[in-house]
């Protein structure tokens, strides 16, 4: 039997029934104060982006060929094979260009034997332009949130990825065991990134963009 006081709490009338309220407050108390603590652990620790995660860019991932590029993007605009054949010095590797409408947003270059991906560039001429580099490689499916970084400000870059290794001519360099990300922020153009330069080391060679 439960009585109930003046203040509406409810009360157990007997030892027994006194015991079990207690022990299920008490396991109360304490899932609540679990849940509270799983929340407050979870709160701000969102994956914060870091270079290493340029490890997989716009849906291809380090050590895969390059046609797992043409599936995300479709077959390139422009291929220079860099073999010589144009009189040009001879390279190990080629690059491809892929242009919408006459508008280049993205090249990449690959090993001429192994076929495998050393470099990855997303561009913008100009940067009211970055939303359109950004809508069209959405509208081709890739959903890499790291291509948004087209068009920030550069002390967003240095904010949320650190200090860089190397500095040159506005290109700010990140550098890690198999790969180097570039971010090309111009001064002209009050240091918002226009480039996006993702290279890929398989060996001592480096690839060019």
């Amino acid at each position: 039997m439960l009585c109930v006081t003046s203040k509406f709490t409810v009360r157990p009338s007997n030892k027994i029934t006194r015991d079990v309220y207690i022990v299920s407050m008490k396991t109360l108390i304490w899932s609540i104060a679990i849940a509270t603590v799983i929340q407050l652990m979870g709160c701000g620790t969102e994956k914060k982006e870091t270079i290493e995660l340029f490890n997989t860019f716009l849906g291809v991932n380090y050590g895969d060929k390059i046609d797992a590029l043409y599936a995300v993007l479709g077959e390139p605009t422009q291929v220079d094979l860099n073999d010589g054949s144009d009189g040009e010095t001879v390279y190990d590797f080629v690059s491809v260009y892929f242009e919408k409408n006459g508008d280049r947003y993205a090249r990449a270059t690959y090993n001429r034997e192994s076929e495998q991906i050393e470099g990855i560039t997303i561009v913008t001429t100009l940067i009211e332009e970055a939303d359109a580099t950004i809508n069209i490689l959405k509208s081709k499916g890739v959903t890499d949130k790291k291509i948004e970084w087209l068009g920030k400000q550069r002390d967003d870059i240095f904010e949320q990825f650190g200090p860089q290794n190397y500095v040159s001519a506005d290109n700010y360099e990140y550098t890690r065991n198999n790969m180097d990300v570039v971010f090309i922020c111009y001064d002209w153009n009050n240091y918002l990134c226009s480039e996006i330069e993702v290279y890929w080391y398989y060996s001592e060679e480096e690839p060019v963009l």
